[in-house]
């Protein structure tokens, strides 16, 4: 329901997050809705491994098991290197 997305928020600038399911994109929308750390939120409604990740510095992933090699291998063949 978008808590680890929020705790994220708190601590940093700038939050990317992706999310699969619609309803969850509303669910963290509506929690930080109005709040001063609502601009510093992206929300990309999608599947992380077919969609452009823009470039980040770090990653935090709640990811499902079967998704999570792909996903490893999709960041590191990135262009340019996270750091």
């Amino acid at each position: 329901t978008g808590t680890l997305t929020v705790r994220l928020l708190e601590q940093s600038k700038r939050v990317i997050a992706v999310e699969y399911d619609r309803r969850m994109v509303r669910e963290v929308l509506k929690r930080v809705e109005g709040t001063a750390r609502e601009k510093n939120l992206q929300v990309i409604q999608g599947d992380v491994l077919k969609i452009d990740i823009p470039y980040f510095d770090v990653c935090v992933a709640n990811l499902p098991y079967q998704i999570s090699s792909p996903f490893l291998f999709k960041m590191l063949s990135h262009r340019p290197l996270f750091r």
